[in-house]
């Protein structure tokens, strides 16, 4: 009789890299789409919608047990769209360095963590 395997059975460093990555990803849209634009409702729709809509996406495609998941390099070339979308946003966002170096750092999250996305 086999044992029911755990969640967490095979969590590895880059598993746990990659899923900071995706947080920092996620803030970055946010943040990004909350100063894209001047208008005030604009800008709470946008901080709440590109990162919505980005985690809609990863789960529906990208997730680990995802229902649908794409195949790798499909699935790798949406993922690099949605954290260069956030890098580009997080980048022009103020005030500067610091949202172009936390966008840059989550950015070398990503790549390093992108071993850690195998098929399951």
């Amino acid at each position: 009789m086999t044992e029911p395997m755990s969640p967490t059975a095979d969590l590895g460093v880059l598993d746990v890299l990659a899923f900071v990555a995706e947080l920092g990803m996620f803030v970055g849209l946010a943040v990004g789409g909350w100063q894209v634009v001047d208008e005030p409702a604009l800008s709470v729709l946008l901080a709440v919608l590109l990162p919505g809509a980005a985690a809609g996406v990863w789960g529906l495609w990208c997730a680990p047990r995802a229902a649908h998941r794409l195949a790798r390099l499909t699935r790798w070339a949406v993922k690099v769209t949605l954290f260069g979308i956030a890098f580009v946003l997080v980048a022009n966002a103020s005030p500067q360095p610091g949202w172009a170096v936390f966008g840059l750092a989550t950015w070398l999250l990503f790549v390093v963590s992108l071993p850690a996305d195998r098929g399951r």
